[in-house]
């Protein structure tokens, strides 16, 4: 009894244990995985308290702001491998906003919300994501980048944390019956 619940344990843990197969490397640096675009528009104005609202309303429940870092001179330190953009994160947020600047029509939007979802200290994406169609802009015209909320545990750490509670709470059960 006791081995088939381990071989359960064990392959419940192998189902939900969260494996990278498309981390970026840049250079010799580990970004993780993409970071998922959850939202973008172009806001009335870029202060504090109306990027909060605003990235309130489209997660759906209270954040708040953590970290902000202003891009104006060296400030903001990207690596890149050509396509692909990091950003060493101050806090391990479980969200981050870039606001960019107009540049005519080429920018489609103003603000973009990101998902931090592989590694919580870099916020990886890519200048694709800002430009108008047939259009290209470079990583200047990043203007801050705001970083909101703190690490949220991931489903399958959650799960195997419920999973590992229940197992002890069954092998106590069986350790007393046989007792």
């Amino acid at each position: 009894m006791f081995k088939g619940l381990t071989s359960l344990i064990f392959g419940l843990t192998l189902l939900f244990t969260n494996t990278s197969a498309t981390a970026i490397m840049i250079g010799d640096v580990d970004v993780g995985d993409p970071d998922e675009l959850k939202a973008r528009d172009t806001l009335s104005n870029s202060g504090e308290a109306t990027e909060l609202n605003w990235v309130r309303d489209n997660l759906g429940y209270d954040i708040s702001l953590s970290s902000k870092t202003n891009c104006d001179g060296d400030a903001c330190s990207f690596i890149s491998d050509g396509t692909n953009y990091a950003f060493n994160l101050l806090s391990e947020p479980s969200h981050f906003l870039i606001k960019v600047g107009n540049g005519g029509n080429k920018v489609t939007d103003s603000h973009f919300l990101y998902e931090n979802k592989d590694s919580l200290s870099w916020a990886v994406f890519q200048l694709s994501d800002f430009a108008a169609e047939g259009s290209t802009i470079d990583i200047f015209r990043v203007s801050h980048i705001g970083e909101y909320g703190g690490s949220i545990p991931e489903p399958a750490v959650t799960a195997l944390i419920g999973i590992g509670l229940l197992g002890i709470t069954v092998v106590g059960g069986i350790r007393r019956r046989l007792i």
